[in-house]
């Protein structure tokens, strides 16, 4: 094997600390239980049946993955 760096950019990488994988299972699950509780709760604010159900099932959960994946993506840019 050479001694030559393997990544695209050629560059030294080193090991860095180890990312905690624990708050981003956290998080998902938060979403799932988020999403469970107050999901039946928003779509009851609308008047029309599939407008609430996709705003409360579909949308409302999507918002909270994004918000979690960017907490996470807080976290790792601080490791």
């Amino acid at each position: 094997m050479s001694s030559e760096p393997t990544t695209l950019l050629g560059r030294e990488e080193g090991k860095g600390r180890p990312y905690p994988l624990f708050l981003e299972r956290f998080m998902l699950v938060a979403v799932v239980v988020i999403t469970l509780v107050y999901g039946g709760n928003i779509s009851e604010q609308f008047d029309a049946n599939w407008i609430g159900f996709t705003i409360g099932f579909v949308f409302f959960p999507l918002l909270l993955l994004a918000t979690s994946e960017m907490i996470g993506r807080f976290i790792q840019s601080n490791q």
